[in-house]
C-alpha cells in the first residue's frame, strides 16, 4: 500500500519541562513520531482487510488517530491532525477495482 501519512503534533503545555528533561533538548519529537506512527500504522491497517481499508477510511483514520495519541501521550505530544495521502493505492486499491469490474480492465487514475 503506498501511503503519505502527515502528522502534526504539539508538545502539551504542561509535559514541556519533561519533554526537554527525558526525550529532547531541541524540544523535537520528530524520531518519536515518527516511530509510533509507522508502528501505529501498521497495527490498525492489519485488523482491517485490504478492501475495507478503502471502503471503512473514515473509520480507519479515526483509529489511527486515537492509537497515535495515546502513544503519543506517554512522550508528552498531543495531535493535532493527521493527513493520509494515496490512501488506498497499490494491492488494496487493485483489489478493490479488480472485484467491482468484473472482468473489465481496471486502470489506475492518473494526477487528481
Amino acid at each position: 500500500m503506498d501511503t503519505s501519512l502527515t502528522v502534526r503534533y504539539s508538545i502539551k503545555p504542561d509535559k514541556v519541562a519533561e519533554v526537554y528533561e527525558k526525550y529532547t533538548h531541541n524540544g523535537d519529537l520528530s524520531s518519536y513520531v515518527q516511530t509510533a506512527t509507522q508502528e501505529v500504522f501498521k497495527a490498525v491497517t492489519a485488523q482491517y482487510v485490504a478492501t475495507d481499508l478503502i471502503s471503512k477510511r473514515p473509520q480507519v483514520s479515526s483509529d489511527i488517530y486515537s492509537a497515535l495519541q495515546a502513544k503519543l501521550d506517554k512522550y508528552g505530544a498531543q495531535v493535532i491532525n493527521i493527513d493520509m495521502r494515496n490512501y488506498g493505492g497499490g494491492r488494496a486499491e487493485a483489489e478493490s477495482r479488480h472485484r467491482g469490474s468484473r472482468g473489465q480492465r481496471a486502470t489506475r487514475p492518473r494526477g487528481r
